[in-house]
């Protein structure tokens, strides 16, 4: 709002421009009126308006030029373990959560690649500021990327760089048709499985041997005495004749 005073028939002719933009002027401005309003201006702007009085005869010299910003900021960026979502070969760039600090975001854009490589790779065109999220495919296990994500509205632009390192490939699995082990079961687990089933066998044989085995021995030995001892008993005494 700028005041203005009247005086007579003088008007009042109100010129202003963008930062770094070109000149504008409004309507003339009555002699009665107490103010004017600039209007519409882009948030988070500085504007430099200035006033010159105007007559019947022509134009008086123009005011000092003022500095006046409008509400409004650049875009706010997340924190990494908010903003990155990765995998052994993808990564999600979660843009729903940047802040727009009252100025609405416009655009963003996402570069990235590898630590150790000097050259970004540029995603093929600018997103708009109301996407949610973009997703890089065809990453490298367990490698380190850098990654620069640029939000921008009128008030200006904010980059953000991230470091992250992909995961591991996931480790080499097996199934056996028919055997009861289900998909993903590691080969070490199946060998383990072997391991156990082999002590499992030996342990049994191991019983045999000392308990089992003499037991039958013994029931054979008792066995065999009663029936040498029945064997005699039966046997008919035959006596000896002159």
């Amino acid at each position: 709002m700028i005041d203005q005073r009247s005086d007579g028939d003088i008007c009042y002719l109100v010129s202003y421009r963008r930062d770094g933009g070109d000149w504008e002027e409004t309507t003339e401005v009555g002699p009665r009126a107490m103010g004017h309003t600039l209007q519409p201006l882009l948030c988070g702007s500085t504007y430099q308006p200035y006033i010159t009085t105007v007559n019947k005869i022509g134009s008086g010299p123009a005011s000092d030029i003022l500095t006046r910003s409008t509400k409004g900021g650049a875009p706010i960026s997340p924190k990494k373990e908010e903003a990155l979502l990765t995998n052994h070969s993808t990564i999600v760039v979660r843009l729903d959560l940047w802040k727009d600090a009252g100025c609405p975001i416009l655009r963003f854009m996402i570069e990235y690649k590898q630590s150790q490589e000097k050259s970004w790779m540029r995603i093929p065109a600018e997103l708009n500021g109301s996407a949610k999220s973009y997703t890089l495919t065809g990453l490298y296990a367990n490698t380190r990327y850098d990654i620069r994500v640029t939000g921008g509205n009128h008030a200006g632009d904010t980059l953000a760089k991230y470091e992250f390192l992909t995961g591991s490939l996931p480790p080499l699995a097996t199934t056996i048709h028919g055997g009861g082990k289900s998909p993903g079961e590691s080969v070490e687990e199946s060998r383990n499985g072997g391991s156990a089933s082999d002590e499992n066998k030996a342990s049994t044989l191991s019983t045999w041997l000392l308990i089992v085995f003499p037991s039958i021995l013994a029931l054979a030995m008792v066995t065999a005495v009663i029936s040498f001892f029945c064997y005699f008993r039966r046997k008919p005494y035959i006596s000896k004749t002159d």
